[in-house]
């Protein structure tokens, strides 16, 4: 795709993530009364990182399966493996080594850790610095990977 679809996708989808971060990390907790140390504007802050790290994961899945049938099927069986591995439910160091090493290539468990650091356990920005950093080398590592199995497979293809 040309470089303005792909700019195009990416202006349409971030607003859309954006408003269902306020719902899932803003609204939803206060409803169910949990406690937040984080203020909205830092949670978008660090949702934005989180948002382009999964895009570029997206942009590899998609690269690789290509029909979106095959999208929706790998996707009901990947997201159960993704939640359990991403330190949602126990801690990544608690893991085998060999599981700990395929959860950090997971965008999910930067995420989990810089947003449940922030919010609840209230760390400073500052101290998420790495995880920032962490998801924008998979997003970035992730979308170079996709765009080059496209071009990969569009070559072979004429």
């Amino acid at each position: 795709l040309p470089l303005s679809v792909i700019l195009g996708t990416l202006a349409a989808l971030i607003p859309i993530w954006l408003f269902l971060s306020i719902v899932l990390f803003a609204v939803w907790p206060w409803v169910l009364g949990y406690r937040q140390t984080a203020t909205l504007p830092e949670l978008l802050l660090l949702t934005f990182p989180f948002q382009l790290a999964v895009l570029g994961l997206g942009k590899l899945v998609m690269e690789c399966l290509r029909e979106v049938e095959r999208i929706y099927l790998s996707l009901s069986f990947i997201t159960t493996p993704v939640y359990y591995l991403s330190g949602t439910l126990w801690p990544v160091q608690s893991m085998p080594d060999w599981v700990r090493g395929i959860s950090m290539m997971l965008p999910s468990t930067w995420g989990t850790r810089m947003i449940a650091g922030v919010n609840q356990m209230g760390l400073p920005l500052a101290s998420v610095k790495q995880d920032v950093v962490m998801l924008l080398i998979l997003g970035a590592v992730y979308a170079s990977v996709g765009i080059t199995v496209g071009k990969l497979r569009d070559r072979y293809q004429r």
